[in-house]
C-alpha cells in the first residue's frame, strides 16, 4: 500500500510540471486581454503607431502572458475605436472599448462584443497649443523675458 500511494505521489508530482508549460485557457484570456488594452491605450490615449505598440508595450511583459501575446492576433476597428483579440475557439475575444471620457476599458471575459454603429469621435490632441497645455513653446513677452534674464543673472 505505501509503495502503492508512493508512486502516486511520484506521478503527480511529475505531472505537474509537464501541465504548467501549456498555457490555460484563463491565461491566453488574460494575454488576449492585456494585448487589447495596451493597444487600444496606444493608439487612441497615447496617439502611437501600431509598430511602435508592438515594440515598447508588447515586450518585456509579464512573464505569464509574455510567450502567448505574440502568438495572438489583433482585430483593430478604427471607426468603432474597438480592439478585440481572439483567445479561444469558444470564446468571444478579449475586447477593449476606447471613448473621449475614460480613454480604454477592459471589457470581461465572455463579454459579447457591442457595435454601436457610429464613428467615434477622436481624441484632441493639443500638441499645437503653447506649454503646459500643448507641447509648443509658450510665447513669452520681450519686457517678462528681459525681467526674467536679470532675475537670473544677477
Amino acid at each position: 500500500m505505501k509503495k502503492l500511494i508512493s508512486f502516486w505521489i511520484a506521478s503527480l508530482l511529475l505531472l505537474g510540471p509537464a501541465q504548467a508549460q501549456d498555457p490555460t485557457d484563463y491565461d491566453r484570456a488574460l494575454a488576449a486581454g492585456y494585448k487589447a488594452q495596451f493597444i487600444c491605450s496606444g493608439l487612441w490615449n497615447g496617439g502611437k503607431s501600431l509598430t511602435d505598440i508592438e515594440a515598447d508595450e508588447l515586450t518585456g511583459i509579464y512573464e505569464r502572458v509574455a510567450d502567448i501575446v505574440p502568438t495572438l492576433t489583433a482585430e483593430i476597428d478604427r471607426d468603432e475605436r474597438q480592439v478585440r483579440v481572439k483567445f479561444s475557439e469558444d470564446m468571444p475575444p478579449r475586447t477593449a472599448l476606447w471613448n473621449r471620457r475614460s480613454g480604454c476599458t477592459s471589457m470581461p471575459i465572455g463579454f459579447g462584443g457591442i457595435k454601436t454603429g457610429k464613428i467615434a469621435k477622436s481624441r484632441e490632441f493639443n500638441d499645437d497649443r503653447p506649454w503646459p497645455m500643448g507641447d509648443n513653446i509658450p510665447q513669452i513677452r520681450p519686457g517678462k523675458q528681459i525681467t526674467a534674464v536679470r532675475a537670473l543673472t544677477n
